[in-house]
């Protein structure tokens, strides 16, 4: 007989599991350590204990559900991917990776199937990136790329710390949380684009991932007035972003053939209709799965700000 998943158990969960944090254009807004995702961590940690699972959070709040294997002293398997979101987030990001990870296990435990090895079900920390900088922070400490203490001091623009706002969600656990073997990690996640559903295809497989690369910038002008003010005799500073958001668009296009340039924040001061923009604050996210073609893109970038600068 045939083992596979239940697609009725996967949805309903989905969409008991979206109601936390939900938006009324259909998305979710659960940034990382916020209210909604806490309460979306509560929910996972009942329906991991409710699978059978043994429960761990460590010093970074990553959430793992351990279901034991007939040597449970090899590497696990470890499935997953995250539930915090972007202020605005898509429904199945990360989530797909958490849940479909859940039903795997359930699907184990339905079947009475005992594995080799242990399987591990996870959800990473501040994956996203929206509050604390860096993204991928609660992983990046697993792999090592980031030490706990770098990562517990950082504050969001309201000048909450990290591993505070960990404690007072009551998710800073005491586990370390620090590189360990593992057999393999798998990760369902959705597509985010329109490439697959062009082609008509329904699940595609990774073979790459986007290195990128993202840092801020700013023009700083002079504030005077719309009215009275030549245009020969003006320092706009809004002017010289939109060259730059022009320039990243042209690089993107050029650099490689799967390089995409986004300008997706700007803060433009004083922001009024009759003054002109004396600051602009912006970032840029460059990526690409050839890492010398995102740092060539990025060194072109910082070019097209200084030539930006010295036009303007």
């Amino acid at each position: 007989m045939p083992r596979t998943i239940s697609g009725e158990r996967l949805r309903d969960r989905f969409d008991r599991f979206n109601e936390i944090g939900a938006t009324e254009r259909g998305g979710v807004n659960r940034p990382s350590l916020s209210e909604a995702n806490a309460r979306a961590r509560d929910t996972l940690v009942d329906w991991f204990e409710n699978a059978g699972l043994a429960v761990n959070v460590d010093e970074m709040g990553n959430i793992f559900g351990r279901r034991a294997g007939r040597d449970d002293d090899l590497p696990p398997v470890l499935l997953g991917s995250h539930v915090d979101s972007q202020y605005n987030g898509g429904r199945y990001d990360g989530v797909i990776g958490v849940l479909g990870g859940l039903e795997v296990v359930e699907t184990l435990n339905d079947a009475g199937v005992e594995t080799e090895r242990p399987i591990e079900v996870v959800s990473w920390s501040n994956e996203e990136g929206v509050r604390f900088q860096p993204d991928m922070l609660g992983s990046g400490v697993f792999a090592g790329k980031f030490d706990t203490a770098f990562a517990h001091s950082l504050e969001d623009k309201e000048g909450r710390v990290f591993g505070e706002e960990l404690e007072r969600i009551g998710y800073r656990g005491e586990t370390p949380c620090e590189p360990r073997d593992l057999h393999c990690y798998l990760e369902l996640h959705v597509e985010q684009g329109p490439t697959l559903v062009n082609a008509d295809l329904s699940v595609g497989v990774v073979e790459g991932v986007y290195g990128f690369v993202w840092f801020d910038a700013a023009f700083t002008g002079s504030a005077d007035h719309a009215g009275p003010t030549p245009m020969d005799l003006r320092n706009d500073a809004l002017v010289a972003t939109g060259d730059v958001i022009e320039a990243v668009r042209r690089i993107a296009g050029t650099e490689s053939a799967d390089l995409v340039g986004t300008v997706g924040s700007l803060d433009v001061s004083p922001n009024a209709i009759n003054v002109i923009p004396e600051r602009v604050e912006f970032t840029v996210d460059l990526r690409s799965y050839d890492d010398d073609a995102v740092d060539r893109a990025a060194d072109r970038v910082r070019e097209e700000i200084d030539h930006a600068a010295a036009r303007e």
